[in-house]
């Protein structure tokens, strides 16, 4: 039996991947934003991403049995023409920061759960 190898925690680590790529496009939005030539970025979406990863079987959009590899790659970063706008950047990087800490929360939560399964909780 392995521990922390099931497809649960594996795709919860694979959220927080794209989370942290995520909030880095978004932080370089926002460090764009005076410059008027710049244009915004975006990263496709953890669904998008996932949905092609070669060892996924799709059954209603991701399987629940092999979601192995996960990668980022160059061609995710979508390049668009839209002009950068700080205040929708700092809107979509407080609902990043929110995703993020209530998925560390759940994390923390399925750690409680096994440590009080060993007997060594709290």
């Amino acid at each position: 039996m392995t521990l922390f190898n099931n497809t649960l925690s594996t795709l919860m680590n694979q959220r927080l991947t794209w989370l942290n790529a995520q909030s880095k496009v978004l932080t370089t939005n926002i460090a764009n934003a005076d410059n008027p030539s710049a244009k915004r970025e975006e990263l496709r979406s953890f669904l998008k991403i996932l949905s092609k990863s070669p060892s996924v079987i799709k059954s209603n959009g991701i399987s629940l049995t092999r979601v192995k590899n996960f990668t980022i790659q160059d061609n995710d970063l979508i390049h668009t023409n839209k002009e950068i706008a700080r205040e929708l950047e700092t809107l979509e990087m407080a609902k990043n920061n929110l995703e993020h800490e209530t998925l560390i929360n759940v994390v923390r939560q399925f750690h409680k759960m096994f440590k009080a399964a060993i007997g060594k909780s709290q």
